[in-house]
């Protein structure tokens, strides 16, 4: 057999023993300016993604306690048992052949004739108007009332068989007169 080199021995406390090349560290080249740039950009970029993380962390956690205090009070106010009626001037209050409803204390004729109109139209289904959209049913406000000042203006229709939204597309005027669709519809087809 041949004699193999000898590795060097390793002295004591010192890492590996002196020899040729084993400690000797590679030589970087230069950086340019441009790749100095570069990282400097990258370094700033990095920064700034910490602080947009954090940011978005404290965020989360601020929406995290508000949606709490939002269950909270949602689940308060079910839990109530006590039913607030709301209280009405008596000039708010009149009745309408028969029918109670509830108007601002000034009504035009106009809006009562209108009023009137939307009651007594088949198309107009106040269950189905109170069924589709809650909030007016929780608010307590008469549904045939708030269509008229509210509800067309929000695109809400008054029924299954009347699309408020397309009423108004196919009639273009409309929307600027401020005229109710539904009152616009019943009037020019009677």
């Amino acid at each position: 057999m041949k004699d193999l080199p000898k590795p060097h021995k390793r002295a004591a406390g010192k890492g590996l023993a002196k020899g040729p090349g084993l400690l000797a560290k590679p030589s970087r080249p230069e950086m340019s300016p441009k790749d100095k740039s570069a990282v400097e950009h990258i370094k700033d970029l990095s920064e700034q993604l910490v602080n947009a993380q954090t940011l978005a962390d404290t965020r989360l956690q601020e929406i995290v306690i508000l949606s709490k205090i939002v269950f909270d009070l949602r689940k308060k106010i079910e839990s109530s048992t006590q039913v607030v009626e709301p209280k009405l001037h008596k000039a708010q209050k009149r009745k309408l052949w028969g029918i109670s409803s509830y108007f601002p204390r000034r009504v035009s004729s106009s809006h009562k004739n209108d009023l009137a109109l939307l009651k007594q139209s088949p198309l107009f289904d106040k269950d189905w108007y109170l069924e589709k959209y809650p909030d007016v049913r929780e608010s307590g406000i008469d549904p045939v009332w708030h269509y008229l000042k509210f509800g067309a203006k929000e695109g809400r229709n008054p029924g299954p068989k009347f699309n408020t939204s397309e009423y108004l597309r196919r009639n273009s005027g409309l929307a600027e007169s401020g005229e109710n669709p539904l009152i616009h519809y019943i009037k020019k087809n009677g």
